[in-house]
């Protein structure tokens, strides 16, 4: 939904329109203030960072931009250099947890289109790993967040047992 409505305004629109967009597309949470506060972002990312770090995390305890704050100035300005404005769910290597909308390079993975979710994970050091897939609507996103809980719980039970193996 927020890809929508940034793509709306890159191309000149205004909010209104960038949310009259994602409404007509389906693409909305049926509370749209998930979307517009990154409510919906911050819950998902409280789930995948839960997962990694075994640990219950409150999604209400997650920094999240709220995407009427956004300078349409600045988004418009991005695409001039070749770059577009993402929301951006990270966890750093501290473990806190913050949901942004950064200024992404149309050449990363993170410039993915509307339609397309991208997950990274760094799970150690040394490695690294990214989920790309479908997540529009409630039905898609859990299905893709579930297909990554249970891949996640399966390399954690493969690393448990290849630990005890030890």
């Amino acid at each position: 939904s927020t890809t929508t409505i940034i793509e709306t305004i890159e191309r000149g629109g205004t909010l209104t329109d960038g949310l009259a967009e994602a409404a007509r597309k389906g693409f909305l949470e049926p509370d749209p203030e998930l979307d517009l506060r990154g409510a919906d972002a911050a819950v998902k990312l409280a789930i995948v960072a839960g997962i990694i770090t075994a640990r219950r995390i409150d999604p209400r305890s997650i920094a999240a931009d709220d995407l009427r704050t956004l300078d349409v100035l600045t988004v418009r300005a991005r695409t001039r250099r070749n770059a577009t404005t993402r929301l951006v769910a990270r966890m750093s290597e501290n473990g806190s947890l913050s949901v942004r909308y950064e200024e992404v390079s149309r050449d990363s993975i993170l410039a993915a289109p509307c339609g397309r979710v991208v997950y990274e994970y760094t799970l150690d050091r040394d490695e690294r790993r990214m989920h790309i897939g479908s997540g529009l609507g409630a039905a898609a996103t859990a299905g893709a967040l579930f297909a990554d809980i249970r891949a996640l719980a399966g390399e954690a039970a493969f690393r448990a047992g290849a630990e005890a193996g030890r």
